[in-house]
């Protein structure tokens, strides 16, 4: 375990940033297809390239803030290797935001929380009117 933690340490960089890539082209092959918005008719070109530029900026940093919690982990477990008994909260909250970034599924949680939350005020605000 300790070396395989070494050898990520060693060199996380490299398949943090391939995986980072490949996650943001996945999503714009996949979600730029129906994008509709004003300029989609006028310049098509431009709406493909604003909705193709989220995508891929949101899953790419999606994905490498999952990369970095990885490694923040395994420094933190690394040091305190042999007694494991400093695991805490925060590293299972490491664990969880790395396995989510790293398998894709950070920005979605994301949107839906923020959707989510959006629903909540909108519900409090039409009892309260």
């Amino acid at each position: 375990m300790k070396e395989l933690a070494q050898l990520i340490l060693k060199f996380w960089i490299i398949p943090s940033l391939i995986m980072s890539i490949f996650w943001g082209i996945r999503n714009v092959c996949l979600f730029t297809e129906d994008s509709s918005s004003l300029l989609k008719s006028k310049l098509p070109w431009i709406g493909k390239f604003w909705s193709g530029s989220y995508q891929f900026i949101s899953n790419f940093v999606g994905s490498f803030a999952g990369w970095c919690c990885l490694y923040v982990l395994l420094i933190r477990l690394q040091i305190n290797y042999p007694n494991l008994d400093y695991v805490n909260m925060m590293d299972l909250l490491l664990f969880i935001f790395s396995l989510l970034g790293l398998t894709g599924h950070l920005p979605q949680l994301i949107v839906g929380f923020v959707g989510s939350f959006s629903k909540i005020i909108e519900a409090v605000v039409k009892k309260i009117t």
